[in-house]
Parts: structure tokens; sequence; C-alpha cells
């Protein structure tokens, strides 16, 4: 990030902390909760957002180098993505053109050539059917139409963006980023190794999930022994950039600058940069690394939901005390995450399941809840939330 940018951010940041303010909308507004809770809005969901739209699927560190591979489930797809000998990062259906068994387990490593576990079919990095044992059973078949099934996909910026739609057509990345792709290239995410990598199954709707990242007001409460005491409550700078957005927490640090020459301001040391990657990314670049959260709907159970958590170290801390640092914060966030955040969140969906509950409440200092809804209630083709706080919405 350029440094005027940076210092435009600092000096906004420090505006909040001096007039004891956050960004704000315009109104509270209501959520319909059935959204968290309906069966046949998941099955809707399914084709609008996981089908129809590109997910982030790995960052460009993740394949280092010819033969390097990352093999994971994006909703209930198997997929592998693997860079080829030529440096090209490409996406493949898991499965093997003979009887449909995955080639490779998830997971990451380098191949040269894999190889089916049920009958040793082998593919190579590019896709292509590269061995059958016994092949004069198959009446000598065309190794290019046998190849594994290609899903389209692109880098850029330091990310992989993959769409789950088989041999589909080429999309433009920059057109769903919304101009934020400039700024998310400035964290150098394509040089920062990854340093853990785990999952966390929730019985948590995934938008409800998404919204335990979209605002700061429960920092003082819910996280009142752990990210309160390095980042304020109730203080953040909002940005949109199309369906995606930018949120800027205000670390407690920042006030050690108002001494410091301005040639020495450095945002990631004293704020924390939250992006919303529509439709089921965050984002979190901070001092110590950058988490990456994918979140993921129970294909068959609104009520549950999968979380994908991998860090990466900061480009410029690799080495063994930065590396160490890097895991700490991973491990700290990952705790917080999931016996704070998601364990309240969990709760929650219990109550909505009592059906007692009929709005949820988004208040003018949540804006990332109101755009976040907002856009997945219009990309869904529902009904826009609901204005007003001093009267119930009307039964």
């Amino acid at each position: 990030m350029q440094h005027d940018q940076q210092l435009k951010i600092l000096d906004d940041l420090l505006g909040l902390l001096d007039n004891q303010t956050t960004a704000r909308t315009d109104r509270a507004r209501y959520n319909e909760l059935s959204v968290y809770t309906d069966p046949e809005v998941l099955v809707r969901e399914k084709q609008a957002f996981f089908r129809d739209w590109p997910l982030v699927a790995a960052l460009s560190v993740d394949l280092p180098g010819p033969g390097a591979y990352v093999a994971q489930m994006l909703l209930d797809m198997p997929v592998l993505i693997v860079r080829g000998d030529d440096g090209i990062a490409r996406a493949f259906v898991n499965a093997c053109r003979h009887r449909g068994a995955r080639v490779v387990e998830s997971g990451c490593g380098v191949r040269k050539l894999f190889t089916c576990p049920f009958h040793a079919w082998g593919y190579a990095p590019d896709g292509r059917l590269a061995a059958i044992p016994h092949a004069e059973s198959f009446e000598a078949p065309d190794p290019t139409t046998l190849g594994l099934i290609p899903l389209p996909l692109v880098e850029r910026y330091g990310l992989i963006w993959v769409m789950l739609q088989p041999e589909g057509p080429a999309f433009d990345i920059d057109t769903y980023l919304g101009g934020l792709g400039p700024e998310l290239a400035s964290w150098r995410l394509d040089e920062g190794p990854r340093v853990g990598d785990t999952g966390i199954e929730t019985a948590i709707n995934w938008k409800y999930a998404i919204d335990t990242f979209g605002e700061t007001y429960h920092f003082e409460t819910l996280h009142r022994d752990t990210v309160s005491s390095a980042y304020h409550s109730n203080r953040q700078l909002y940005d949109i950039y199309g369906r995606n957005h930018r949120m800027v927490f205000v670390g407690r640090t920042i006030e050690e600058l108002r001494d410091q020459p301005r040639a020495d301001w450095k945002v990631r040391s004293h704020a924390l940069f939250a992006y919303y990657l529509f439709p089921n990314t965050q984002l979190l670049v901070q001092r110590g690394g950058t988490s990456l959260f994918r979140i993921f709907p129970d294909p068959a159970a609104p009520d549950r939901s999968v979380t994908r958590h991998t860090f990466y170290a900061e480009p410029d801390s690799t080495d063994a005390e930065g590396l160490a640092h890097a895991r700490a914060v991973f491990e700290g966030t990952q705790r917080v995450i999931a016996t704070e955040d998601y364990a309240m969140a969990e709760q929650a969906q219990a109550g909505l399941a009592a059906g007692a509950l009929r709005y949820a409440v988004f208040g003018r200092n949540e804006p990332a809840l109101h755009h976040y809804h907002r856009t997945y209630r219009e990309a869904l083709g529902l009904p826009p939330l609901i204005d007003g706080l001093a009267v119930q919405p009307a039964e």
C-alpha cells in the first residue's frame, strides 16, 4: 500500500478516536431471520453463490512451483488446483475419468503425476491422461478426451479464484472485485508462506458465520479479554467495492504514532484490514500475518457450515522469529473464532431455530451487515432489508 494511502487511513482512524465515533449507515434496518433457517433458501444459494460466482480457492503462494497442488472440497465438489510445468495454475474436478475416484486426497504437496488409487490411471499436472494400466482393454482411449475435467480459474493479485462450472466459460475477476484488486496486490499475498490450516465445523448457518466478522460492536463484551485488548471496540472505517467491502479496525497501539514522525508511520502495525470478498470469503490482514477464512454451507442443512481457516506469514517476516510469531497469531485467532465468535453464534442459531423471533436488527454502527445482506438479498431476488428501528415491522 502506498505510504500516502497508509497515512490517510491512519489519520482517519485517529479521527475516529478523537471524535468518539465510527462508520455509520443512515438508519437501522431489520433482516428476516428465515434466511438463516429455510432449506429452500439454501437450495437457491448453492446455485446463485457457489455455482454462478467465482470462489477464492487458494493464494498464489500455495502453489510455489511446478507440480505444486491443493486438493479440497469446495461446497460439494472435489477440486484439484495444480501449477503446471509452464507456471500456469489450473483447476480440475478431482475425479478420475475411469470410475470417479479422487486422484489425490485433500491436502497440498508436489507431484509429477496424479495417480488414481483405484485403478492407477495417471494424470499430468496439466490434466492430461498420461497413464492407463492395460490400456489395450480400453481400445486406445484418446488422452485428450479423458483428461481431468477443467474448471474456470483466474490467478491475480496473489489470489486464485475458481468457478464450480465444469468446462465453463472464462470470467473477468476485476468485474467481480469492484476496483479492490490493486489494493489486494499491495499486500503481496503471493509471498508470505502458509503456516497454518484448519477446519471448523459448526451448527451455524454460513451467513451467520460471516456476520460474526462484520462489526466491532461486540469487541468490548464478547472479546473483553482477547481482541478488545488489541483493538478498539465500536471503532472502524468502512468502504464498499461492488459486492465486496473493506473494514479497518483501530489498533490500541495507534496512539504511539502521535509522537512519531509521519514518515515512520506504517498502517499494518496499528490496524487490521478485514476484506469481505463476495460471497463467502473473509481476508484479514494484520500484524503477524494474513488469515484467509472461507465459509461454506452444509449442502444439506441450513443450520450447519464449515469454515476453512488458512494463515500466512508476513512477506518480510519469514525468519524463525517471524514464523513463530505468525503461528502464535494463527493459533490465537483460531481460538477466538472457535471459542468466542462461533460459540456465541451457535447459541444464537439455536435461538433462531425456536421460531419465536422473526427479525434481526442491524444498527447504524454495523454498516458491513447492511451491505452484505443488501447485496445478498439482491442477488437472490429477495425483498430489501426493512427500514426503521423504532417500530417493529408489521407481522
